[in-house]
């Protein structure tokens, strides 16, 4: 085996709710005496295991012209006597079989681990080409591209495919810059976030929020740059240009210091990104 422990019964993650079935993988992949690296396995001695994850589709054309969108390539495509086809990017390999059970504009319940040396520049990669195919980045719904979430063990990001498909991208440990002390507002963007970039509810994002923002005299300038350009984002997931376009003025009329960029690095290239598409509407 893997040398990790689980659970007697059921044995498989995919059992589990889709958070149990993360932490299920993830205690293996902290395991002292088992390995995981994106899709192969090293077992004992020289023999590695190649997984592929296959997930279901409704329309075949429609997933493997999404997957080319955001930089895969099309290894195989069949239509008929039955539909099948791969998808690949780098060491990353998706196959997909045709299901007619597959429901529209729902998750799938179907997920892949895939663990990334660089989750930054793999995030960059797949949301440049998400942008140039669909002329925007796409951060709720079905399909998206969630932002990069810092936890205690790692970094990760979401994606979910036209057919509800998820697709957990991870770096472990990964440079981690250090944040300001502990606030109640950078605390409320630690949570608002996860709900409005992984778990697609940005309507609870924004109460969470919302309730911090009423108290900004202690905060540091950093934190409220990064809350206020959060709220934008959130603001214009729902549709709410009016809020959109107070916290975008908001977050503009702050200047950073220079120690101050690191921290607020993603949050400041979201604010050219939203700057840029506000100005297209």
């Amino acid at each position: 085996g893997l040398g990790a422990s689980a659970p007697e019964k059921p044995t498989s993650p995919f059992y589990h709710s889709g958070r149990d079935a993360v932490a299920w993988i993830m205690d293996i992949l902290f395991s002292s005496s088992g390995w995981i690296y994106h899709r192969s396995i090293m077992l004992r001695g020289d023999m590695t295991q190649t997984v592929i994850p296959v997930f279901p589709c409704r329309s075949l054309k429609a997933t493997l012209e999404f997957y080319n969108a955001i930089g895969f390539e099309t290894l195989y495509e069949q239509h008929a006597p039955y539909v099948y086809g791969s998808v690949k990017y780098q060491d990353i390999q998706i196959d997909f079989y045709g299901s007619k059970a597959a429901q529209a504009v729902e998750e799938s319940g179907h997920m892949c681990l895939v663990i990334t040396s660089d989750i930054h520049a793999l995030h960059r990669a797949l949301s440049s080409g998400i942008k140039q195919h669909f002329g925007k980045q796409l951060r709720s719904g079905i399909p998206r591209l969630g932002s990069v979430n810092t936890l205690s063990k790692d970094q990760r990001c979401n994606l979910l495919d036209p057919d509800g498909n998820r697709i957990i991208m991870i770096e472990v440990g990964g440079k981690k810059i250090k944040p300001h002390r502990p606030t109640a507002l950078s605390k409320a963007i630690s949570m608002a976030r996860i709900d409005a970039y992984s778990r697609d509810e940005p309507a609870i994002a924004a109460q969470i929020l919302d309730q911090a923002l009423h108290h900004l005299s202690d905060e540091p300038t950093v934190t409220q740059f990064r809350a206020f350009v959060l709220r934008a984002d959130i603001a214009a997931m729902l549709h709410d240009m009016a809020t959109q376009q107070t916290y975008l003025r908001a977050a503009q009329g702050i200047t950073l210091a220079a120690d101050e960029v690191p921290e607020a690095g993603e949050e400041i290239e979201r604010l050219k990104d939203l700057t840029a598409s506000d100005g297209r509407s």
